[in-house]
C-alpha cells in the first residue's frame, strides 16, 4: 500500500498530488493501493480505465470509496507501467478527483484497477 493520498499533502482545496509509476509493474501480481486519508473520499463517479478479458473496460466510483487498486498480471503486457501517471486533485476538502495517463501501447491489454471501500 502506498502512502495516503490526503496525508502526503493534506486534504484542503487545492492540494495535488501525482504518482508516476517508476518501475515496470511486470513480475507481479501484488496489488498497488492507493488510499486516502482519514475520512477523504475520491468523488463519487470519478472513473478509471482498466482492462477486462484484455478488452478496455472501466471503473465508477460510488460514495463513500476510499481506496484505488491496481492489481497487475504478471506479464509484460500491464496498462498502468513505466511512466504511466495518476493526478490527484482535491478541488473541495475531503474528496479527491482523479486523471490518468496509463500505457499508449497497443499492446497494453491486462492489469485491472478499481475503486474500493
Amino acid at each position: 500500500m502506498l502512502p495516503s493520498v490526503g496525508s502526503a499533502v493534506g486534504s484542503g482545496a487545492g492540494s495535488v498530488v501525482v504518482y508516476v509509476q517508476s518501475k515496470d509493474t511486470a513480475g507481479g501480481t501484488a496489488k498497488l493501493i492507493f488510499d486516502c486519508a482519514g475520512s477523504d473520499v475520491f468523488k463519487t463517479g470519478s472513473i478509471i480505465e482498466s482492462r477486462s478479458g484484455s478488452e478496455v473496460a472501466f471503473d465508477a466510483s460510488t460514495a463513500n470509496e476510499t481506496a484505488l487498486e491496481y492489481t497487475p498480471a504478471d506479464v509484460a503486457t500491464n496498462l498502468f507501467t513505466t511512466s504511466s501517471k495518476i493526478y490527484f486533485v482535491c478541488y473541495e476538502k475531503g474528496t479527491w478527483v482523479i486523471s490518468y495517463e496509463m500505457a499508449s501501447d497497443a499492446l497494453a491489454v491486462t492489469g485491472a484497477f478499481a475503486f474500493a471501500a
